[in-house]
């Protein structure tokens, strides 16, 4: 029998009115990657599950740290797949060593790729580091590449930070083109340039960032997407993968961003970072 404990030690993010959007037309411009492949519900059934079909990573063997049918995240994302929770529902966390043992006994079949997702942040877990290492571990057995993704609170900790700087895992992290105080990045200034710091001295730094829009406020996507690309290229990362909605939000005023002015935006961080940048049509 499974055994969890209960979520706890995070900053939660409180739901701000996200009334400050964007949008606007631009130009198609060439030599970004696309993939429109259709999407699954990724919503694990237990600590691990799948593979599914992932837009971003091919066949993903997926690990969850949060008990099937809990939500171990404190950000509440208007777009987010799992759909709201109030904060004293948020669920309980598997204890580390069931975590070791479904690892021990599972089979990836034809993944390409694990990844540590799942419902939650699984970064906020409080024994992450161990059950980061035998996610280490399992990747190594299955020879099979690691990929983690996350909110980047957890990433403050310097020794959560340095143990995926040297695992060759390649994290990515959310920095989505918005509201400087939207649901999913309620950070003041300060807040949000302690944190670009932080991650511009991660030297593997990837970046995952959600393009939407508010119906009736598309006129506002150019500001703030001039934001976000002066934000990413201070953080200067290696690799951005962009999103848009692909599915009805939880939140029915938002809306998705045409591909093309996704490509707009993609072609001038190409530009000024020489980095692969890669659009995808949906958040998994």
């Amino acid at each position: 029998m499974k055994s969890f404990v209960h979520a706890e030690n995070c900053t939660y993010l409180k739901i701000r009115e996200a009334n400050d959007i964007m949008g606007d037309n631009m130009q198609f411009s060439g030599n970004i990657s696309f993939d429109n492949a259709p999407l699954h519900d990724h919503e694990p059934d237990d600590l691990v599950f799948g593979p599914v079909n992932s837009r971003r990573f091919g066949r993903s063997f997926g690990i969850s740290l949060s008990s099937p049918g809990h939500r171990s995240c404190h950000w509440q994302c208007p777009y987010c797949q799992l759909g709201h929770w109030p904060e004293d529902a948020l669920g309980l966390w598997a204890e580390t060593n069931e975590l070791k043992v479904a690892l021990d006994q599972a089979d990836p079949a034809d993944a390409d790729v694990i990844c540590c997702s799942g419902s939650g942040e699984n970064l906020d877990h409080p024994e992450f580091l161990k059950c980061f290492a035998h996610m280490q571990a399992f990747a190594r057995r299955v020879h099979r590449p690691l990929i983690i993704l996350t909110n980047g609170d957890a990433l403050k900790d310097e020794d959560i930070r340095d143990a995926i700087e040297v695992s060759g895992a390649r994290c990515y992290v959310k920095w989505d083109c918005g509201p400087r105080d939207g649901a999913w990045r309620s950070m003041d200034d300060a807040s949000r340039k302690s944190r670009s710091d932080l991650y511009r001295d991660m030297s593997q730094i990837r970046l995952q960032s959600m393009f939407v829009t508010m119906k009736g406020q598309e006129h506002k996507l150019e500001a703030a997407a001039q934001r976000w690309l002066d934000e990413v290229t201070a953080i200067r990362p290696v690799e951005i993968h962009m999103t848009t909605l692909d599915r009805p939000s939880q939140d029915d005023r938002f809306q998705a961003v045409p591909l093309s002015e996704l490509s707009y935006w993609a072609d001038l961080v190409k530009r000024r970072l020489s980095i692969p940048v890669s659009i995808f049509k949906g958040e998994d």
